[in-house]
């Protein structure tokens, strides 16, 4: 029987007054070694301070949206962009470990409804005993 493929992501990043916190988020997200995710960049800013974030090639697709200023303005912006099976809401001054959203997925309840590990776990970094935040 052929393994359940893994599921996408959709990560969606609100952000205002910030180049290079979500420079870093973008640049932490190349390394991730689950490929199935998409970043949906929720522009808050009155001007372009952006643009030239934006127009770097990335290995992942990122989708540029605008909204007004607000947490909750940004995430319903993104609503009607959303595609894939998992959403995140990352902070734009955080960044990623490289496998955080491959450890993540055991987490999440397959189509059958099972998980391998209760949602409130906290990951270990395999090999070095260190604690992932919680997710």
């Amino acid at each position: 029987m052929a393994a359940e493929p893994l599921p996408s992501f959709d990560l969606v990043v609100a952000t205002v007054g910030r180049v290079a916190e979500p420079e870093r988020l973008l640049a932490s997200l190349e390394a991730q070694t689950h490929r199935g995710f998409r970043v949906l960049l929720v522009d808050q800013n009155l001007d372009d301070r952006l643009a030239p974030l934006l127009d770097r090639p990335r290995s992942f697709e990122v989708v540029s949206l605008r909204s007004p200023p607000g947490l909750s303005r940004a995430r319903n912006a993104a609503l009607s962009s959303l595609r894939a099976e998992l959403v995140a809401f990352p902070d734009d001054d955080c960044s990623y470990h490289p496998e955080l959203l491959e450890q993540v997925l055991p987490s999440v309840p397959s189509s059958t409804g099972s998980s391998d590990v209760p949602p409130t776990s906290t990951a270990i970094r395999k090999g070095s005993g260190h604690r992932l935040p919680p997710y």
